[in-house]
């Protein structure tokens, strides 16, 4: 199936606190149960990423090891953020991800973990964290986007071909070289 055509959940944007709405960059302090709150809305992929009244949930985790983040660079699968480095791995929670009898921060964490295992190969028993949003509404991709932050702290990883030229590198040198990273991931980093 296209891409495009997956149904992917959503929120309304009308549901969400209005002060999240109004801080553009990102949100700490916030829990993940918050989000049981809100009505879930699986919508084709193709209409929500130009409707800007739905917030489609994206986990976004930064993965660390030895007090270094997994950076990579951002190939064509996003066309919008290719060529750009990255240090979120995550994605779309999509239609199969969903269930009704589970709770959206259950819903989050299983589409997260899923991902990760998609992306990554870990060892050990390291759980993702959740350390807050992102709302940026300045790119077309932030407008209908609503990043969920995570972060992961693993002993070994392989990453996977979608990660193209991945390799560790430590916050300073991350922030020597931070116009070269997409957005999101310089938001993320500031909730670490």
């Amino acid at each position: 199936m296209d891409k495009m055509e997956e149904k992917v959940l959503c929120i309304k944007r009308d549901d969400l606190p209005k002060e999240w709405l109004m801080c553009k960059g990102y949100i700490p302090d916030i829990n993940i149960c918050y989000f049981d709150n809100f009505t879930p809305w699986l919508i084709q992929r193709s209409v929500c990423e130009n409707d800007p009244q739905f917030q489609q949930l994206i986990p976004y985790c930064i993965i660390e090891r030895d007090k270094k983040i997994l950076v990579y660079e951002r190939k064509a699968t996003e066309k919008r953020l290719h060529g750009l480095l990255s240090c979120g791995i995550g994605g779309h929670i999509s239609e199969e991800d969903y269930s009704e009898d589970k709770k959206i921060s259950d819903i989050i964490l299983y589409s997260l973990k899923r991902e990760l295992l998609e992306e990554i190969l870990y060892k050990g028993n390291s759980h993702p964290h959740f350390q807050g949003l992102i709302n940026e509404e300045t790119s077309p991709v932030g407008k209908v986007h609503l990043g969920l932050v995570y972060v992961l702290d693993v002993h070994d990883i392989t990453p996977q071909e979608e990660l193209f030229m991945a390799r560790w590198m430590d916050i300073d040198e991350i922030y020597s070289q931070i116009e070269t990273f997409e957005l999101w991931s310089q938001l993320a980093l500031k909730l670490i």
